[in-house]
């Protein structure tokens, strides 16, 4: 059974990513977190099979708990979901560790197809961020 902790500090972007799990993992249970603290606090309570992580917070950056859960969980599938799709903000969460990346604006269905590829060993990335990636790794090729 999935056990995920969504980390997201806006109630409604919250209640929207809580919908789209419960929709991929009806029987999936959810600890919400909209601080750090709160993250940390159920990090050391729970074990999780997944982490969905919002990069801006009220006291911090989710890198910092990306970082945090890949030292003491390895294991532990991280899931960045945000608005930021610039390499500013993709790259690092991608060097902290995140298993995907999913923006906030996807379409609904679309973002539960890439959440249940991850029950598969799937990364879960937006269409958009994915060809970010192969576009960054094409200009370096070329230079």
């Amino acid at each position: 059974m999935q056990k995920a902790l969504i980390l997201e500090d806006n109630p409604e972007a919250l209640a929207w990513i809580e919908r789209r799990f419960k929709n991929v993992f009806p029987d999936a249970s959810i600890v919400p977190a909209i601080t750090i603290q709160q993250a940390q606090n159920s990090l050391s309570q729970h074990t999780f099979n997944m982490a969905l992580i919002d990069l801006q917070l009220p006291d911090g950056s989710g890198l910092d708990v990306i970082k945090q859960i890949n030292q003491t969980d390895p294991t532990l599938t991280c899931i960045v979901i945000t608005i930021y799709d610039d390499d500013a903000h993709l790259f690092p969460a991608l060097q902290a560790g995140a298993h995907g990346y999913l923006l906030k604006d996807m379409p609904s269905e679309q973002f539960e197809s890439r959440l249940k590829l991850t029950a598969s060993g799937e990364p879960a990335l937006s269409p958009t961020i994915a060809r970010k990636i192969i576009k960054h790794f094409e200009r370096s090729h070329l230079s």
